[in-house]
């Protein structure tokens, strides 16, 4: 299937990455979290004292901070909250409101937690998924068995990791009985068997096309869940998830605001912040409910926890339906 191409004045090579080149391409989604990962193995590792900065930074600086960026394409964009003002109002004002009740109650904090664990690992998950999308829409072709192999490469491994360790079942609200230690070593066999057939499927389409973008996501995709094989502590890869989730979050949606305002024109609070500029804005209210957090735990704390799951809620609501092909946006965004 050939999807029809925007019109740009940019060469071929460049149109084909997200960012505008390889070299962007692979600076803003790839490296920082690479970095970020060796430097939280090092301090493991090492026994660094560091570690509650590095935590600091992944949790408030990038994890909560994040999910204000959609503030760019919603309450900053005045045809956008035009187009879905009732939403726009309501949705908050629910789904904020059920989380801080949520967490007011027996085990609240835990259950919003382990909730946060399978919401945050699904949605990261759906943006990688989104990423390879996109690059498949800028080659122009469509790779349905792509597809089908990030999704078997994905959903395998994690059942693999939660029959082998209890935690990471836990965490999960405790998966279907048959995910036993006797599905294991089957589970195992079969991530193998799909990495093999996926391997050899890649070389067979390398020998065709060059779809080097593509083939990018797709390996660093697979490199980040399977790690879960690995990594005994579900909390490590989650905050894997964390680093590269926010950190694309971030660049894309500056580049959009960007399009979005070269195309229409101004109509936004802020026009198209830089990623640093992003990042900084978000992370102002996201370092005022820590601060917060921290006067009065017992009091402050379970209300910062629930507002910051339910704009975490809010955020992924939003993020279902904003960057789909559907949207009227999608057709300059994906240019």
């Amino acid at each position: 299937m050939v999807y029809p191409q925007a019109i740009s004045n940019r060469s071929h090579d460049e149109s084909r990455w997200i960012l505008g080149s390889k070299k962007t391409d692979i600076l803003w989604f790839y490296l920082p979290t690479i970095l970020l990962i060796l430097v939280a193995a090092c301090i493991r590792h090492f026994h660094w004292p560091v570690f509650s900065v590095y935590e600091f930074v992944v949790i408030v600086l990038l994890d909560t901070s994040h999910s204000f960026a959609t503030n760019w394409r919603t309450y900053f964009r005045k045809i956008e909250f035009r187009r879905a003002k009732n939403l726009y109002i309501y949705l908050p004002i629910a789904l904020i409101s059920a989380s801080i009740f949520i967490a007011f109650s027996p085990n609240g904090v835990t259950n919003i937690a382990k909730a946060a664990f399978v919401i945050v690992t699904v949605h990261g998950f759906l943006q990688s998924f989104g990423i390879l999308k996109w690059y498949q829409r800028k080659n122009g072709i469509l790779r349905p068995w792509t597809n089908r192999f990030f999704i078997l490469l994905v959903v395998v491994p994690f059942l693999y990791s939660s029959s082998k360790s209890p935690l990471w079942n836990e965490l999960f609200f405790r998966l279907p009985i048959f995910l036993s230690k006797s599905s294991t070593p089957a589970l195992y066999v079969i991530n193998v068997f799909v990495i093999i057939f996926w391997l050899i499927y890649e070389i067979v389409l390398w020998r065709r096309a060059d779809e080097w973008n593509r083939a990018l996501a797709m390996f660093f995709s697979v490199l980040l869940v399977n790690c879960a094989i690995i990594i005994s502590n579900p909390m490590d890869v989650v905050f894997a998830f964390k680093i590269h989730h926010a950190l694309t979050y971030f660049v894309v949606t500056s580049m959009s605001t960007k399009r979005l305002s070269q195309s229409i024109g101004r109509e936004s609070i802020f026009k198209s912040p830089s990623i640093p500029a992003l990042i900084f804005y978000c992370s102002l209210p996201a370092i005022f409910l820590y601060q917060v957090q921290k006067i009065n735990e017992s009091l402050f704390g379970p209300l910062v926890i629930g507002i910051i799951f339910g704009n975490f809620c809010v955020h992924v609501a939003y993020d279902s339906f904003l960057w789909k092909r559907t949207h009227p946006d999608a057709a300059i965004i994906y240019q």
